[in-house]
């Protein structure tokens, strides 16, 4: 229930802050290189953090790989793309679309992970009401 609740926590700053940045990145004219590749190496470690968690953790069901990996892929086609054409329109839009992508990520893994942590809750007082 620590790591459930502890990922929420994380999922919500992400979210929240992974929109701030997409937002900026969006509407500025050319988005600095700096901001671009801390945004991809945010969203990979994000995802690094869920996919853990998923390993080791007792998230089991409650989150695919696939929605924890979203963010790692997107992170590495920006950084790729940001590699290849730095100045370029296709940089702007993997800029934005990366702590976008991370974003919407973060808000599904934040309402899967409430599912789960009800159904902790639940399980526990069901145990409860059961022993007295």
């Amino acid at each position: 229930l620590k790591l459930t609740e502890r990922l929420i926590g994380v999922s919500a700053s992400t979210s929240q802050v992974s929109l701030m940045a997409a937002l900026v990145l969006a509407v500025t004219p050319a988005p600095p290189l700096a901001l671009s590749l801390a945004c991809a190496a945010a969203a990979a470690a994000y995802s690094a953090v869920l996919l853990r968690a998923y390993l080791v953790g007792p998230i089991i069901g409650a989150l695919s790989n696939r929605v924890a990996a979203v963010p790692l892929a997107a992170s590495a086609a920006s950084a790729a793309i940001l590699a290849l054409a730095p100045g370029g329109r296709a940089a702007r839009v993997a800029a934005a679309a990366t702590p976008l992508a991370t974003a919407l990520c973060a808000l599904y893994a934040r309402r899967a992970l409430d599912g789960l942590r009800a159904r902790f809750i639940y399980t526990e007082e069901a145990k409860a009401l059961q022993i007295s």
